[in-house]
């Protein structure tokens, strides 16, 4: 088992260059890019992956790097905003983000940006409409909502099936790994006959504070207080804001949009 004080090597490139470094296993990439790297157009906003202001691309997908510990590192490819320009030349996304006043204060700017290029390295011309639509029913990111379309043939139905398939794959690569970390939360239900309390567990202490696991851990208990667990197993109720959904299908979606194993380790139920 490896000890936060150890030191563990990683190798991986970063805007097209190798980089070999030997650091702490719980630094963020977002640390290695400001602190190591000397990259400080990565920016750390909130720290626990809700803001979007440190995303990079990683393998061709927009990423937290605030989110992404060091031993996820090894030979990916990241890209970050100072790829995007050379010879004090703008990229065409910097100049269109100049051009529309997208900028604001600035800070935020390169999260934007980033997002943006992943989104469009995918597809050059998105239907802003279809891509909208995904989204809001999913909860996918941008950058897979526009994959599953293009996979679908514009099929948004066919679409959904496909991101919920990917969910799926994805879970299976991160059941073994161990869900340290995680919060209780409560629900009382109106009329206070109804309680609910759970036990969700994660990997890291980011993704445990993040508004997204938050809000899975608040769906977990509505569930568990609307449909007893008695009557059905809970993983394969029917999601109870969408029948075509198990509460399985809603946990391995959330693992697919945190990057981590997530497990709903203890939960208990009251009645009067």
């Amino acid at each position: 088992m490896i000890s936060m004080n150890d030191k563990v090597k990683i190798v991986f490139f970063v805007n097209g260059q190798k980089v070999s470094l030997d650091v702490s296993p719980s630094m963020t990439l977002l640390d290695i890019l400001r602190k190591d790297l000397k990259l400080t157009g990565t920016k750390c906003g909130c720290g626990i992956g809700t803001c979007g202001s440190c995303i990079v691309i990683i393998d061709g997908r927009a990423q937290r790097s605030c989110l992404i510990r060091a031993q996820r590192l090894n030979m990916v490819r990241v890209e970050t905003i100072e790829s995007l320009s050379f010879d004090a030349t703008l990229h065409p996304l910097q100049k269109a983000f100049i051009a529309r006043q997208g900028a604001q204060c600035g800070f935020c700017t390169p999260g934007m940006i980033m997002s943006a290029k992943a989104l469009l390295d995918t597809n050059p011309k998105p239907s802003i409409e279809e891509i909208k639509q995904l989204r809001e029913s999913t909860g996918i990111s941008v950058i897979e909502c526009q994959k599953a379309l293009k996979e679908s043939g514009g099929d948004l139905e066919k679409a959904k099936e496909i991101l919920k398939k990917w969910g799926k794959d994805f879970a299976k690569t991160r059941a073994d790994r161990t869900a340290k970390q995680g919060i209780i939360d409560a629900y009382i239900h109106c009329g206070r006959k109804i309680g609910v309390m759970i036990e969700l567990r994660c990997e890291s202490d980011f993704v445990a504070r993040s508004e997204d696991f938050k809000t899975l851990s608040h769906e977990l208990c509505l569930q568990i207080a609307a449909l007893s667990p008695e009557e059905a197993p809970l993983f394969f109720q029917p999601w109870i804001r969408d029948p075509n959904k198990t509460i399985k299908d809603l946990i391995d979606g959330y693992i697919a949009k945190l990057g981590e194993n997530i497990i709903l380790e203890k939960f208990v139920r009251y009645e009067l």
